[in-house]
Parts: structure tokens; C-alpha cells; sequence
């Protein structure tokens, strides 16, 4: 009984160290997130984006419940406008973060319009951002189309 309990200790421990292994401070990347208002500076980080980043912080680490795992030096944050992204490094110098990485942002194609029947009117010319990672902003929801058969 005693030699189970062990091995269950064990393995449990090493599952933990594991998935700590992939989330460790300092190396995550903790997400993308839209500044319309920042320039996008690099390296220094520029007014808008300082304090994106620093109301971005403050509300990710306000939800851990371990100080060891609220964002820490050698962690990233993707700030992104409409034209670019920039990856920014919290450091531990008196910049507090660096921008290292900026990817130019490619707009979506212009789509066409409907046709057929009385005339289709032209399309809309898509606008957002392409962010790496992923979507940013709301990006679940619900689309119905028609009822089920």
C-alpha cells in the first residue's frame, strides 16, 4: 500500500513538473492584444504601448492566485495596430520592456459582391488585423444559417 501511494506521489509530481515545464515564468508567451493608439515602437517602447502593456499586467496578474506565476521577466506580450505587431520582452533594466520582433500586417482581400437575381451590390473591403497567434478581439460567437433538417 505504502509502495502505491509513493508511486502515485511520483507520478502525480512529475505530471505537475511537466506541464509547469511548458508554462514557466519567463519564457511564455502571454498573449496578443490590439492598441490602436500605440506607434508600435522599437526597441523602446513607446507612451501608448507602455501603458497598454502596464494595464495589461496589471489585469493578468490581478487573476493569479500565485505570485510565482503573474508575468515576469523574459515573458512576452504582442501589442498590435492595424498595420504591424511588435513583440515586447518585459525586461528587469529600467525599460521594463523591449520590443524585439515587428511583423508587418497583411490586409484581407477585397471581396467580391453577389450576383444574380436583381444584381448583386459590391463587397465590402475587409479590414481587421492578422495577428501571429491567432485571433484578436471577439473572435467566438454563434452563426446560424437556416434551420437544421
Amino acid at each position: 500500500m505504502r509502495i502505491l501511494l509513493l508511486l502515485t506521489v511520483w507520478l502525480s509530481m512529475l505530471l505537475m513538473e511537466g506541464v509547469h515545464a511548458q508554462t514557466r515564468p519567463g519564457t511564455r508567451q502571454i498573449g496578443v492584444f490590439n492598441c490602436f493608439y500605440c506607434q508600435l515602437a522599437m526597441p523602446q517602447i513607446d507612451v501608448g504601448g507602455l501603458a497598454e502593456i502596464e494595464r495589461i499586467r496589471q489585469d493578468f496578474d490581478r487573476r493569479q492566485y500565485a505570485p510565482a506565476l503573474r508575468i515576469q521577466p523574459g515573458d512576452t506580450i504582442t501589442l498590435c495596430s492595424a498595420s504591424a505587431c511588435v513583440d515586447y520582452v518585459v525586461t528587469v533594466d529600467g525599460d521594463r520592456y523591449k520590443g524585439v520582433r515587428r511583423q508587418q500586417q497583411t490586409p484581407p482581400p477585397r471581396s467580391g459582391g453577389g450576383g444574380g437575381g436583381g444584381g448583386g451590390g459590391s463587397g465590402g473591403r475587409g479590414r481587421g488585423i492578422n495577428p501571429p497567434g491567432g485571433c484578436v478581439g471577439k473572435c467566438s460567437g454563434r452563426v446560424t444559417v437556416g434551420n437544421p433538417r
